[in-house]
Parts: C-alpha cells; structure tokens; sequence
C-alpha cells in the first residue's frame, strides 16, 4: 500500500514497509532464515503497539519460526506434519 492511502490512520512505527524495502534489496537472491529474522527484528515495534508474534514460513520445512514479545533470542518453531 501506498503510505499517501492510510495518512489519515498513520501511527508510530508505520514507516516500517518503507524501512524493510532497501534491506531487501540488499539480500538479492540470498535470503535466509536468520536475514529474515533480522529484517523482523529490524522493523518491530515496541510500546503500546509492539509487535507480539514475527514468524517466518519455510516451505521447503514446512516449518514455521517465530518469536514472541519481540525476544528474538528465542527462535521457537513449529513443524507441519505430512497429511
């Protein structure tokens, strides 16, 4: 979304799309699970609105990775089982 579409609602921390795009770009076609962690740690949000739950979906694992309450140091995952 453009950030001109929602000015009206705009609250701390919303230039984080903004902020994420050039670490983007800077991973190319490299992206691993800890560059995605660090892009999610990079753009969370802390105080009344803080971030709660960052995860990140491996397909290739069907695993999903996430953190709580912003605590990065605590990667916890969660592995689908084949139906």
């Amino acid at each position: 979304m453009k950030p001109e579409s929602t000015k009206d609602f705009i609250v701390s921390g919303d230039d984080r799309y903004e902020r994420a795009l050039p670490l983007l770009d800077n991973y190319k076609n490299k992206f691993s699970l800890s560059n995605a962690f660090e892009l999610l740690y990079a753009v969370r949000q802390e105080g009344a609105w803080a971030t709660r739950v960052s995860f990140v979906y491996s397909a290739n694992k069907q695993t999903v990775y996430y953190v709580e309450n912003n605590n990065f140091e605590h990667i916890r995952k969660f592995k689908f089982l084949p139906v």
